[in-house]
Parts: C-alpha cells; sequence; structure tokens
C-alpha cells in the first residue's frame, strides 16, 4: 500500500491510497481540489509505505499530470508485489539527497527479484539507530557481552550506527533490516546487479566501521 497525504500550497486536504483505478483516483483528486482552493495545484506532501526513503522524492510529483498518476498507482502495485527483501533493495536505491523521478525509481523497482529471507536480519523491534543499538545490546549481539550494571552507560546511538553501516542496514516501516554477516559479500555483488538510482557519475559511499562505544547514561 501506499498512501499519500495530499496538499494544496500550505495545508493538508486529504489522503488518499493507492493501488486504485486511474479514474477513481483522478475523481478523487478532483474532490479533494474542489473542498480546498480549486485553482490551486494539489501536491504531495507525504507518502506512507513499507519503503519510507521514498516519501521525498514523491513530494516533487506533479498530481495535475495523468502520466504521473499511472506512475503512481503502478508504483503502488509493485510495492505491494514486494516482499521484505524487496522493499529492502528499493530502499538503498532510493536517497533523499538526490533528485529523483518516478521513471527512475520505477527502473530501480523493476530490476528488483524476489531473494530468500535467510540472507537478511530483521529486528522488528528497531525504528532508529539508538532502538538497535539497545537491541543488539540487550540481547548480547555484540562481540563483547556487556554486563548489565554497564548498560545504563552504552551510547546507543553509536552502537546502532556501527551496527547499521557494517550491514548495509536500512529503516523499513516495520522495523531495521540488514545483511547477515556470512552473506555480506554475495549481497553488495547483488546490489551492483540492480544498480541505483543516483545521477551518473555518483557514486554511494560504504561503511565499514564496528564496534561500540561508551557515553554517559540514557
Amino acid at each position: 500500500m501506499l498512501k499519500l497525504y495530499i496538499s494544496d500550497v500550505d495545508r493538508t486536504v486529504g489522503k488518499l491510497e493507492l493501488p486504485m483505478p486511474a479514474e477513481d483516483f483522478k475523481r478523487r483528486l478532483g474532490l479533494l481540489q474542489a473542498e480546498g482552493r480549486p485553482k490551486s495545484l494539489l501536491t504531495i506532501y507525504r507518502a506512507d509505505c513499507p519503503v519510507i526513503n521514498l516519501s521525498w522524492p514523491l513530494r516533487q510529483v506533479r498530481l495535475d499530470d495523468d502520466s504521473a498518476l499511472q506512475k503512481l498507482i503502478r508504483l503502488a502495485e509493485v510495492i505491494d508485489g514486494m516482499d521484505t527483501a524487496g522493499h529492502y533493495h528499493l530502499s538503498k536505491a532510493v536517497s533523499a539527497d538526490y533528485n529523483q523521478s518516478l521513471d527512475d525509481i520505477l527502473r530501480a523497482a523493476a530490476r528488483i527479484k524476489p531473494d530468500s529471507l535467510d540472507r537478511y536480519e530483521i529486528i522488528p523491534e528497531a525504528a532508529s539507530r539508538r532502538d538497535l543499538g539497545k537491541w543488539l545490546v540487550e540481547h548480547d549481539r555484540l562481540t563483547v557481552k556487556v554486563p548489565e550494571a554497564l548498560r545504563s552507560y552504552m551510547d546507543y546511538q553509536s552502537i546502532g550506527t556501527d551496527y547499521l553501516n557494517s550491514h548495509e542496514g536500512e529503516f523499513l516501516s516495520f522495523g531495521y533490516v540488514g545483511i547477515r554477516t556470512e552473506a555480506m559479500e554475495q549481497m553488495r555483488e547483488k546490489q551492483k546487479e540492480y544498480g541505483s538510482i543516483r545521477p551518473a557519475g555518483e557514486s554511494s559511499q560504504e561503511s565499514s566501521s564496528q564496534g561500540f562505544q561508551m557515553g554517559g547514561p540514557v
């Protein structure tokens, strides 16, 4: 499901859930425009779906373009047809640092193939880097077990950040997804195969930092 929050210049006028038939999409946009400022251009204020990174590029989409509406519907269908691995790889391909069109996103999604979830580590309880760091400490997933008496002094944010970077992790709408250590090399090759939707000449930086840091009480 792709949930779009629609605004007319400076206020949210409604939300629509895709996919839906193109005619229904146009009709409901028309109703939202009639209820707001009829002469203003409707835009996407926010988008909710398993791939949270998509919210930023979708804010650039014009809703007065029939072609764009069809592509939004297609994107919603593609997202619905993906499993967690697909959502992960699409999230890796999308970045708020670059201008990306709907065509770019759909091309990236088309290259993503179904994959075994055995290669992935999924932690639903972790919705942020701090959550991830705390989960790793509490579940003794670091190279060194942290005594109970020291856990309140751990820098969970840094622990989560290091783990996320070294495991090519991403946060999706339902939690953390990353690559298991034993599958890392194979999955990096898969990422190269899928490619990126960043502009030509730009490349992503890979971080492989490991370890943890101590901080003040949290």
